[in-house]
């Protein structure tokens, strides 16, 4: 073979930058994620202060938005919002047929977990974002279909579906709702005095570790 071949490192750079372009944008108003996750970080970034994303964020979001396209092919900035208390909610996916099988309502995700040390009790983040789905649907089950993208790592390394219906009581769901109700007005009363949160709370210990916003994050510097 005479053929030459020659990285392409320019390519990779300018796909990083296309992907900038598309999740550095800043979102308008409140959303039901901005009570799950870190809220220092939604303060900064409500305050217009957050860094860009990396590229390690860029590559995940890219492939869990990519994965979501396939199953139900709408772009992040046209699907189906609702809004409850002024807070803005956009489930997954919601009465859709998958082959014969109806589904009211399911969160997808994306995860490097180990598919056989997981357990979906433990993700109090995804739990909560589920029941805000189910408070605007007005229906009390959802479905966490969860792709393991390295699957079971060594014992069996390929990506992984696995799907767990949870059924909440109303009293789950409403007590849920005046916690994300809780933790938005925490924020607004942070953003109202141009300090600190009253309350740091988090989605899960490791939070941190990939965040944007750790260089310039008091938590993230060791202060918080």
């Amino acid at each position: 073979m005479t053929m030459n071949i020659t990285e392409n490192p320019e390519f990779i750079d300018a796909l990083y930058e296309y992907l900038g372009e598309e999740y550095n944008q800043q979102r308008e108003g409140d959303h039901l994620t901005d009570f799950l996750y870190c809220n220092y970080k939604t303060i900064i970034r409500k305050r217009g202060e957050s860094l860009p994303t990396t590229n390690q964020q860029r590559m995940i979001y890219w492939v869990g938005n990519a994965l979501q396209y396939y199953m139900q092919p709408v772009r992040p900035e046209d699907e189906k919002e609702y809004e409850i208390d002024g807070i803005k909610l956009r489930p997954d996916i919601e009465n859709k047929y998958i082959a014969h099988l109806y589904v009211p309502l399911a969160e997808m995700k994306t995860t490097r977990a180990i598919l056989s040390k997981f357990d979906p009790k433990q993700n109090e983040h995804y739990i909560r974002q589920m029941q805000g789905y189910c408070k605007c649907l007005g229906v009390t089950t959802a479905v966490l279909f969860t792709i393991f993208l390295l699957g079971d790592w060594w014992a069996d390394p390929f990506p992984t579906p696995r799907a767990w219906t949870f059924e909440f009581t109303q009293e789950e769901i409403d007590d849920n709702w005046k916690e994300i109700l809780r933790r938005r007005d925490i924020v607004h009363e942070a953003l109202k005095n141009g300090g600190l949160p009253r309350e740091h709370i988090m989605a899960f210990k490791n939070e941190c570790r990939y965040c944007e916003n750790k260089p310039i994050c008091p938590k993230g510097n060791g202060n918080g």
